[in-house]
């Protein structure tokens, strides 16, 4: 298990109009919820300067919104929130005919206490993850060029330039019903994580992008992330939205081992109890020591001696050999018994091991 210090997470956030656009129909906003996760949300309005402006900007609010009274279960409130912002978008561009046939582009970013985090997207706006120097895509666009990519029919080099790169096959407050994307993402320490309009990532490649999140502080890279769009001609509205994991602000957590109930209880002192020498009043047997050597004779004087004169005493005995024909016994067989002299039975050898007076 692991923890993530949300309150150590940095965050950036810049958007832009470009050169070309005379309004900027881009939103973006950053959200808490009550039980400490962290949300970004970036949207691309889409359905001229009124009509974007104000998708975007519902989309942003509406989830927002939402996050923050979500009292359910995350990924399944962030999906929610996604689906009650489709809802609002349409709603409102029916009743509106000036508003007729606006939606927006949305991609977020969810980050939990628990170390998890969550990207969801709907359209093209792209969420990336710089890992150990390396950027990587979270997000697969739903654009008509996106589709043809994952399919083989062009490359991607060749979508940047498609005449179809500007239709998107998702996308919220088009249609009155909608399916986000939603992934879980492993958070790391020392990760970035970028969100982004396609006004960034039309101007700037992904090797320009992670150089500059490598290179840079979150406030000074979105800066320059954006700057470097408006120099390469600025054709769209541009946001970007940067959120930076420091080092040492995840940290791994054992787990509690669970308790159980037939386990014995511990000895308050912190040690073994040892069995010990039997008392007039138990009369029971002693047994050896767990920690002390114990001889392997149970009639020797030491435990005759602990077993006092009752007749507790009785019950330990000479352990005998095991009747049966021993080796040296068919050694004898076979050499016509040999030398009678130099044979010692069983009993004399265990003897000869264990002395009484040894004990």
């Amino acid at each position: 298990m692991s923890e993530l210090d949300i309150g150590r997470v940095v965050t950036a956030s810049l958007t832009d109009v470009g050169r070309v656009r005379a309004g900027n129909e881009d939103h973006c906003g950053e959200f808490r919820h009550g039980a400490g996760h962290r949300l970004l949300v970036v949207a691309d309005g889409m359905g001229g300067h009124r009509g974007g402006a104000t998708a975007s900007r519902l989309a942003v609010e509406t989830i927002g919104e939402a996050f923050e009274s979500s009292t359910g279960e995350f990924p399944a409130g962030l999906e929610q929130a996604l689906l009650t912002a489709n809802q609002r978008v349409f709603e409102t561009a029916r009743e509106d005919p000036e508003l007729r046939g606006m939606g927006t582009t949305v991609v977020c970013l969810l980050l939990a206490p628990d170390g998890s985090g969550w990207v969801a997207h709907i359209g093209d706006s792209r969420a990336y993850r710089l890992h150990e120097g390396r950027i990587a895509p979270l997000t697969a666009d739903h654009s008509v060029v996106g589709a043809m990519v994952r399919q083989g029919l062009i490359s991607a080099e060749e979508a940047e330039v498609h005449p179809r790169r500007n239709e998107i096959l998702r996308s919220v407050g088009i249609e009155a019903v909608v399916q986000p994307e939603i992934r879980a993402v492993d958070l790391a320490g020392g990760d970035q994580y970028l969100l982004c309009s396609d006004g960034l990532t039309g101007m700037v490649t992904d090797a320009e992008i992670e150089l500059i999140l490598h290179r840079e502080l979150p406030e000074s890279a979105a800066r320059s992330l954006v700057d470097n769009a408006n120099e390469r001609g600025g054709t769209d509205n541009i946001t970007v939205q940067i959120a930076a994991i420091p080092d040492d602000a995840i940290r791994t957590t054992a787990p509690a081992a669970p308790s159980s109930p037939s386990a014995p209880a511990a000895n308050p002192g912190g040690t073994r109890t040892l069995p010990t020498a039997p008392t007039a009043a138990t009369g029971s047997p002693a047994r050896h020591s767990l920690l002390e050597p114990r001889c392997c004779w149970s009639g020797c004087s030491s435990e005759r001696e602990a077993l006092g004169a009752g007749g507790a005493a009785g019950r330990w005995r000479r352990r005998r050999p095991r009747r049966g024909k021993r080796p040296q016994a068919r050694a004898r067989r076979r050499s016509g018994w040999g030398d009678r002299r130099a044979y010692r039975s069983p009993s004399r050898r265990s003897a000869d091991r264990h002395p009484r007076g040894r004990c």
